[in-house]
């Protein structure tokens, strides 16, 4: 169905560094403004590196983080705002 279409196409852009050129451009831009980042995504590449499953950590398994991940991104994000 449309949903299946829909992730595979996601995952194809995803397996193809589509994504990951997206990331590194938002990261050199926020870099030269000099504006610090709450680079998520980095902890979501670690996670998969290290042999875990991260479409088992999306809701839809496709886009939404599930509760506990969207758990780990405030705390990252507290994190950059209160102690970096």
């Amino acid at each position: 169905g449309f949903l299946r279409t829909v992730a595979e196409q996601v995952a194809d852009r995803q397996n193809q560094g589509v994504l990951d050129a997206y990331v590194d451009c938002a990261r050199r831009i926020a870099a030269d403004m000099q504006v610090p980042i709450c680079d998520v995504y980095a902890k979501w590449k670690h996670l998969y590196a290290s042999g875990v499953d991260v479409t088992r950590l999306l809701a839809n398994r496709i886009n939404h983080p599930t509760p506990e991940m969207n758990g780990l991104f405030a705390q990252s994000l507290f994190d950059m705002l209160f102690f970096s």
